[in-house]
């Protein structure tokens, strides 16, 4: 500064270097840690070479739709039993145990006996295989002792993890532990049992109608379904008119009393076009041998997604009083099922498997979708019972969570 310039002058020069100075490093500043920061997120991501960091710069909350590109494949040689000419076969963990049922139920739970569950135990000339997990009550009393004989405890199975862990199976010992897929062993004991139909269901699932000859119609009697469909070698069913329809959301022709509505799973991108509803049926015969899987819908607490239950009315019930013909799904549509309320027939119990590397609560959707891939080249066929034969009161779920 001049000499000759006055105080007043000199503080004002200084002053503005000051400022100039400290915008400077605040902007130097800034741009070194937005660098780091950006770096930091590139390489923890691992996305530092990936389009979608450039393109949603601007919108970090921004997602990206389901491309189906390949992100990683699945060595063969870590498949279980890869190799293997035959596939070791579950030991009974009770040789003295040797149940002569043809039905099966199987559910798996966390909680004592419910009402579904002591229902189907009324069921006559029925077996029940219920499978405990890690957080399952250690014994399983359902109540009901047929005849006073003890018949009816007789006829439920309870696989403790004891039980499970002393079958020393490679398969068994492969499914995680508090995990929706511990519903594998009690199949796999369901079939070496001699089970010719599985009803595969929850515990919250009850049955309008388990006493003999108390259903109101053939339709709504677990058992009348399936002696119909063998003692026919022609059934006629229903099943949508609408050509190349990739999905189908069942639930409007089904009854739903308000619209939109949609089962858990079905692509939410559908939900509100009604070409992926249409209410046109046809008429059709079939062979009755095809049917592999028919599911149950569910009044009162119907299988929706958490979406549906946070946004749309609940409960429900399915407006359909009069039908009796089974919806099936045409080759080449793919219509989510679930593990809640469904019967397997034997041609169809190689598709009962749960995928065990998915999350418990898609784990049966997943499923749905493999299986009816493969039922197209079995000549296996999928389908809806006419109307709900089971109540459902919902365990206690998180709607956000879900």
């Amino acid at each position: 500064t001049s000499p000759k310039m006055s105080m007043g002058t000199k503080v004002k020069r200084l002053l503005v270097i000051t400022i100039a100075m400290s915008v400077l490093i605040l902007l130097a500043f800034g741009y070194t840690h937005r660098s780091k920061a950006e770096y930091i997120l590139k390489t923890n991501l691992h996305i530092a070479d990936s389009p979608i960091f450039e393109e949603d710069r601007g919108n970090v909350l921004s997602g990206k739709e389901f491309s189906g590109d390949v992100l990683r494949q699945f060595p063969l040689q870590k498949r279980l039993f890869h190799g293997y000419r035959n596939v070791p076969r579950a030991r009974d963990p009770d040789s003295r145990s040797t149940h002569h049922c043809e039905r099966w139920a199987v559910s798996t739970t966390i909680f004592e006996p419910t009402e579904a569950v002591r229902r189907v135990t009324h069921l006559p000339g029925w077996c029940l295989v219920v499978v405990a997990d890690k957080r399952s009550p250690e014994s399983y009393e359902t109540g009901w002792v047929a005849g006073g004989n003890g018949e009816g405890n007789d006829r439920v199975v309870y696989l403790t993890t004891e039980l499970q862990e002393a079958m020393r199976n490679e398969f068994v010992s492969s499914i995680p532990w508090n995990h929706f897929g511990r519903k594998n062993v009690g199949y796999l004991y369901a079939m070496k049992q001699g089970a010719s139909v599985i009803w595969d269901y929850d515990d919250d699932n009850m049955l309008k109608y388990w006493i003999k000859d108390a259903a109101t119609s053939n339709s709504m009697s677990i058992d009348n379904i399936i002696d119909e469909i063998n003692r026919s070698e022609k059934i006629t069913v229903s099943q949508p008119t609408s050509p190349n329809l990739n999905v189908y959301n069942p639930y409007p022709v089904l009854g739903a009393p308000t619209l939109p509505s949609w089962p858990r799973g079905l692509p939410l991108e559908v939900i509100k076009k009604p070409e992926y509803s249409n209410n046109t049926l046809l008429e059709t015969e079939m062979n009755a041998k095809s049917i592999g899987v028919l599911q149950s819908l569910a009044d009162y607490q119907p299988d929706v997604d958490a979406i549906y239950r946070i946004t749309q009315p609940i409960p429900f019930w399915f407006q359909r009083s009069k039908e009796s013909r089974h919806l099936m799904i045409p080759e080449g549509t793919l219509t989510p099922y679930n593990a809640q309320a469904t019967l397997h027939f034997k041609p169809a119990f190689f598709a009962l498997f749960l995928p065990m590397t998915v999350h418990s609560r898609v784990s049966d959707i997943w499923r749905s979708y493999f299986a009816q891939r493969l039922f197209w080249d079995a000549d296996i066929r999928f389908g809806f019972m006419p109307r709900p034969i089971v109540v459902q009161d919902r365990n206690l779920h998180s709607n956000l969570g879900d």
